[in-house]
């Protein structure tokens, strides 16, 4: 499928959410996951499409947030998806959140998740991946960072 309609396709069913609770839903759904982090204490950096970089806190020492950006930035522009690439060896996951059944994705070239936001309308593991693969590919041309935060008590 190309490129350009795989874009569009993420954005078909969104049509009517506004950018401001994509926003909300992404930045309480990334707060959910990290606060069960496996226990640890982790950063995280969330981008406009749903792409969440995860980094566990050494020692539970933060990183500064300018730097942080920086690494969930610098991890986003290795993000590489094309035939052969590591996207082929993508995970797919779906959990219960606030009523709906919400989908994400890992792949072995960025250090996080993609959220895959419920307007979508996705139904299966191969609708995930694709609307996965458009989310973060906007993030890596455009890297707008939504939010920050982490899991540790202040």
């Amino acid at each position: 499928m190309p490129h350009a309609v795989i874009l569009l396709l993420s954005f078909i069913n969104m049509a009517n959410v506004s950018e401001e609770n994509t926003t909300s839903f992404f930045t309480k759904f990334a707060q959910h996951k990290i606060s069960a982090h496996n226990g640890n204490h982790a950063q995280w950096v969330l981008f406009r499409h749903g792409s969440l970089y995860i980094q566990t806190m050494q020692n539970n020492v933060e990183t500064p947030e300018n730097e942080l950006i920086q690494l969930a930035k610098a991890s986003l522009a290795e993000v590489q998806i094309v035939p052969g690439s590591s996207f082929g060896d993508s995970t797919i996951y779906s959990t219960d959140f606030e009523g709906d059944t919400v989908y994400y994705n890992t792949i072995d070239t960025f250090r996080g998740i993609i959220i895959v936001h419920p307007a979508n309308g996705i139904t299966h593991d191969v609708m995930a991946m694709m609307h996965a693969r458009a989310n973060v590919l906007n993030d890596k041309k455009d890297p707008i960072v939504v939010a920050t935060g982490t899991s540790k008590q202040n």
